[in-house]
């Protein structure tokens, strides 16, 4: 069934911060995933993805309901362009690919992107696999297409490609969460794909979350999700709209149904022995002639008179906390439109220790510099700052660094910007506390 391979990429990510929320005690997590060409932005609520039950790829529908994920064309390779018609900056949709890629990759491209513009800053130093890296082109790039038609220096253009990105990435978070009834107060913000740990905490601050989270695997989460998630079958029966409580032997007759449908799938895609499987009911529910449903979890089998009305009660407070208080008219009819169970194979996740550095923990500059990273200077605030710079690998459980400064690995760097500071947990991701 290819249709599941949809997706597949930001999925996992959602899926590996559940896997990772679960061994940090963290339930509620906004996932963010920049990549070279889109923002992928997921939730992670009391432990659990959310799913989308009628979603739109390339204006297609699905006929299946998948892992709640929304993107906006805002990555690494966005192309910055100036609009005439509205004298404003914009960045992306249009990305520049992997081929020829942003101008600093030197392969010939040479239209600006919100990568150059971090490089012109001093976020990004260096390329992996094999690139040069050609701050030249990159600063070329940002002068032509973005300095010299807004009358910018080149610095204050690729800080402003920087900002609209970030406001745009922000901006998604907020209808993500905001929009659906969510407090972002009430979440961890875990930020990973390539390019994810340079910006997130620009796009973080201001959205008054928890606390930010890079993971140890920042570039391969989403390949980590996948490897470590759980296996699932998920089967869904729409039915006629009708009370929740009328029929109920016909609901429990259903659910068996579908748990005993998913539990073969299962066994036939899963051949080993392991412990049983986990399976969770669920019932959509709406309110009378309204189009849009709500799934409401079944706590236990079978569905009686008293446990429908408590369905019906988890329904409207739900509503009232998606669309406001008091929308949930006592009186109105809600009516039971479909019927899903879940049948999932578990799969344990262990996060390994990283080993304890032999220097107390708690690093100033000097120590980041003896760690191999140094310092460089990079743009922040209107000025040039000489930044300390540390070698992610190099640091230990407990090791902080205040911003401004760097973290780099062989696959990404993470910015701590002014008035932030990033401390490394013992199983080695970066947490950030956001002023």
């Amino acid at each position: 069934m290819p249709v599941h391979t949809l997706h597949s990429g930001p999925v996992g990510g959602v899926g590996g911060a559940a896997k990772a929320g679960a061994a940090l005690g963290q339930p509620n997590i906004i996932t963010t995933d920049v990549g070279g060409t889109s923002f992928d932005v997921g939730l992670v609520v009391d432990g659990q993805v959310l799913y989308s039950t009628r979603p739109m790829i390339e204006r297609q529908a699905l006929a299946i309901p998948v892992v709640d994920v929304t993107s906006i064309g805002t990555g690494g390779g966005s192309i910055a362009w100036f609009d005439p018609g509205l004298g404003v900056l914009r960045v992306g949709p249009v990305s520049a690919g992997a081929d020829p890629g942003p101008a600093c990759y030197g392969r010939g491209g040479t239209r600006p992107t919100v990568t150059d513009a971090a490089v012109v800053l001093g976020y990004v130093h260096r390329l992996g696999r094999g690139l040069t890296l050609d701050h030249d082109a990159a600063r070329r790039a940002i002068s032509t297409g973005v300095a010299e038609p807004l009358g910018l220096s080149v610095e204050e253009a690729a800080d402003g490609v920087v900002q609209v990105a970030c406001e745009q990435m922000r901006d998604l978070v907020r209808r993500t969460t905001v929009q659906r009834g969510h407090d972002p107060a009430d979440f961890v913000l875990y930020a990973f794909g390539g390019a994810g740990p340079q910006y997130a905490g620009r796009y973080a601050a201001g959205l008054g979350v928890a606390e930010l989270v890079v993971p140890a695997l920042a570039a391969e989460f989403s390949a980590f999700g996948a490897v470590v998630g759980d296996v699932k079958v998920l089967v869904e029966r729409d039915i006629v709209p009708r009370p929740l409580d009328l029929r109920l032997d016909d609901l429990n007759r259903g659910l068996q149904q579908l748990a005993a449908d998913g539990t073969a799938q299962l066994a036939a895609a899963v051949r080993r022995d392991g412990p049983p499987p986990v399976v969770t009911s669920s019932v959509g529910l709406r309110f009378y002639r309204q189009v849009h449903r709500l799934d409401v979890p079944v706590p236990r089998l079978p569905v009686d008179q008293a446990l429908a009305d408590d369905l019906v009660d988890a329904f409207r407070a739900r509503y009232e906390r998606i669309v406001g208080a008091g929308t949930a008219r006592p009186g109105t009819p809600v009516e039971l439109v479909s019927m899903s169970v879940e049948v999932a194979m578990p799969v344990d996740l262990v996060l390994p220790d990283v080993p304890a550095p032999a220097e107390p923990a708690g690093i100033e500059s000097a120590r980041v510099e003896s760690d191999g990273g140094g310092h460089r200077p990079a743009w922040f605030d209107g000025a040039w700052v000489n930044c300390p710079v540390a070698r992610w690998d190099r640091l230990g459980p407990g090791d902080a660094v205040d911003g401004p400064a760097f973290v780099e690995s062989e696959q990404t760097t993470v910015v701590v910007y002014p008035g932030q500071s990033a401390w490394t947990d013992r199983h080695g991701n970066l947490r950030l506390a956001l002023s």
